[in-house]
């Protein structure tokens, strides 16, 4: 990847946080990130090419991935309403589809045709396999969709990952029909979470996420490809990233796994969660919710 930023490419940045793997507590790689002096885009530099960043996307990382709980599940059904907010059916592309759950809550719930695009080719099998799914691997420029084929595109944590989120943009612009709409979330740097935990916070998750995006850079860049940003909100998944961005802290501090253990299953209680949702309310208002989910069209 090119040092220039993606957004205006300017050249000229600042150190921004220097982070090793705290999710698979791999301390002993550490990664740059930068934010550019000009836009305020903020970027691992230099980036991990694809077959680098693969590396780190093991085994381990897909099983603390795959975990469920009946608080998943209701986050799935607000993904579904925002998608339905704003598009009754048709066909739905998931980039970035992991094991298929949305894609299949989409198609046996909505009666949404679905259609899952997944980099981890072991996970696109799983999809297939179990769940009859039409998933396919690789990146969106290897498998080139048609012109104007989808109604709806979804990338839930996904942007952040990709080498070239400005491309992917503009092939997203090239698939998804005139009047489809395109819904991002992706974590948002103007968070409290992100002034309170600094290089802890889990929307850095170094290396695997090679950008950190605010509202403004982000817009910005869906601009740049060509859409029109209907709405942003950052109340999805708060408490959660919140417990993350705790664990990574005590991994950076040095804390006990045990005592780790001990804590988050702590936080991850009934009751702990329904006091945490409140929490959560009250701290993020104003747009500063961990997290940013961005709708867009295409531009006409």
């Amino acid at each position: 990847m090119s040092n220039a930023c993606i957004l205006c490419d300017s050249s000229k940045s600042k150190v921004v946080a220097e982070i090793p793997d705290l999710w698979l507590e791999r301390l002993d790689k550490i990664f740059k990130y930068v934010q550019c002096e000009n836009c305020g885009l903020i970027y691992q530099s230099p980036g991990l090419s694809r077959e680098q960043l693969m590396k780190y996307y093991s085994f381990e990382y897909r099983q603390t991935q795959a975990k469920k709980t009946y608080f998943h599940c209701i986050g799935l059904r607000r993904r579904a309403k925002i998608v339905t907010g704003n598009r009754n059916h048709g066909v739905l592309l998931d980039i970035g589809s992991g094991n298929g759950e949305f894609i299949r809550f989409m198609r046996d719930n909505y009666n949404w045709e679905v259609v899952g695009l997944e980099i981890d080719c072991e996970l696109a099998k799983t999809s297939v396999n179990l769940h009859q799914l039409k998933v396919f691997c690789g990146t969106l420029e290897e498998v080139n969709f048609n012109n104007n084929q989808f109604d709806a595109i979804t990338l839930w944590d996904t942007l952040e990952h990709v080498p070239d989120p400005s491309n992917t943009l503009k092939e997203i612009r090239r698939i998804i029909k005139p009047d489809g709409i395109l819904i991002l979330r992706l974590p948002n740097y103007d968070s409290r979470d992100a002034r309170l935990f600094g290089k802890y916070w889990c929307g850095f998750d170094s290396p695997r996420h090679l950008f950190v995006f605010n509202e403004r850079t982000i817009n910005e860049l869906l601009m740049k490809a060509n859409f029109h940003v209907e709405y942003t909100r950052s109340d999805i998944g708060s408490y959660l990233n919140f417990i993350k961005s705790i664990q990574f802290w005590m991994i950076g501090m040095g804390f006990s796994i045990n005592f780790r253990r001990f804590f988050l299953r702590l936080l991850k209680t009934p009751i702990s969660r329904l006091i945490g949702f409140v929490f959560m309310a009250i701290k993020d208002v104003g747009g500063k919710g961990s997290e940013l989910v961005v709708v867009a069209s295409p531009s006409k």
